[in-house]
């Protein structure tokens, strides 16, 4: 499965939002992608494999990443 690469600017903060929410990173990563597609997509339904699955509407590659 494809695993995309966190920019490395961005590992601080996430560590630092992490410790102040008291949570594991992958657990605050994890809140954060659900919640931001969520809203994105209206709605949310992840497959028992933790795949997005219908409901989600596939976005076009911004590129650059």
């Amino acid at each position: 499965m494809y695993s995309p690469k966190v920019k490395e600017d961005l590992i601080p903060i996430l560590y630092r939002l992490a410790r102040q929410e008291q949570k594991p990173m992958t657990a605050l990563v994890d809140e954060m992608l659900r919640s931001e597609i969520a809203q994105r997509n209206g709605h949310f339904k992840p497959s028992g494999d933790g795949a997005v699955s219908k409901g989600v509407k596939k976005t076009a590659d911004a590129g650059g990443s």
